[in-house]
């Protein structure tokens, strides 16, 4: 088994680059494993919550183990993202426990992985809070900040600090972006950092093709024609929930504004969430629409989430 790791803060490209690395291998012929921040049953995440930091590091830990050992085979290629840096630093980072003992962990978990065939991508911006800055502007700016704000006030961090409003939101990333620095510098396992504050992002795929011995195969091509085919509205009755495909400036978008990229001939996919979208075609028409792959916001299901078009 092999694994490729994708670490940066919040914003920096790990989700598109994991899809596009995972996509290419694909279509090199290999056999890869996705898994996003967002995939449901996630092998290493915690799903329950754990306050005792103690606690958490051991069952983090337990469950890498269990994901190392278990049934995979040895042409199999994992793609991971947020698994060694993000997930756990901010965790351990909300309680609010001392700064060293989270880099110790963070050691630690890269020292138990270097054993394996695995290579880790660390996306950094030298200017950190110029990116996070960047980062909390396309995603809402004060909106943003208040949202998330409101989702970790009761966590240790934000109790600590008196509660000082949605601002500390902006100075717990920093500090993430930070540590993160700090301890990419100490890992034990082959990294591949990329400075990508210029975000040239053609280059930094070459680079990334080159690093893993792929050619780069581009995604089919679809006229117009075919494109408009798709586009309609379809309902999943029982989740009283209607998905909107919409074409504008030649793709196809889904969810709002989040780009549809072709993987194949009626298979579809979003480069920074777990998901595939499969269009059912039946008497020349694009009857059904599955959404595959399992992520936490849009299907849980084994077999996917089914809607029927309206129109």
């Amino acid at each position: 088994m092999k694994l490729i790791l994708f670490e940066g803060i919040p914003g920096s490209g790990k989700s598109t680059f994991a899809r596009f690395i995972s996509i290419q291998l694909e279509r090199n012929g290999y056999k890869p494993i996705l898994y996003h921040e967002t995939t449901a049953d996630h092998p290493i995440f915690i799903k329950n919550k754990l306050d005792e930091a103690n606690e958490w590091m051991a069952t983090y830990e337990r469950n890498w183990n269990q994901f190392l050992t278990g049934e995979y085979s040895e042409d199999s290629v994992i793609v991971m993202e947020s698994v060694l840096f993000q997930n756990p630093i901010l965790n351990l980072l909300n309680k609010d426990i001392e700064r060293d003992r989270i880099k110790a962990f963070i050691e630690e978990l890269s020292f138990n992985l270097q054993k394996h065939e695995i290579s880790l991508v660390y996306f950094y911006q030298e200017d950190s809070v110029y990116a996070i800055d960047n980062m909390i502007k396309s995603r809402g700016g004060a909106q943003f900040l208040i949202q998330k704000y409101e989702e970790f006030k009761d966590e240790k961090y934000y109790i600590n600090r008196n509660n000082q409003g949605p601002e500390l939101h902006l100075s717990f990333l920093k500090e993430y972006a930070d540590i993160s620095k700090d301890v990419i510098r100490k890992v034990r396992i082959n990294a591949i950092t990329i400075e990508n504050s210029r975000k040239e992002w053609q280059s930094y795929e070459k680079q990334l093709l080159g690093e893993y011995n792929l050619k780069y195969i581009q995604d089919p091509i679809i006229t117009q024609d075919e494109l408009h085919r798709y586009v309609g509205v379809f309902r999943n009755i029982d989740l009283n929930f209607n998905v909107n495909v919409e074409l504008d400036d030649g793709c196809l978008y889904i969810f709002g504004k989040r780009k549809l990229k072709i993987r194949r001939k009626d298979v579809f996919y979003l480069d920074d969430m777990s998901v595939e979208i499969r269009f059912i075609e039946y008497h020349g028409e694009y009857t059904q629409l599955i959404i595959g792959e399992k992520d936490i916001f849009a299907n849980r299901n084994e077999n996917g989430t089914a809607f029927e078009r309206i129109s």
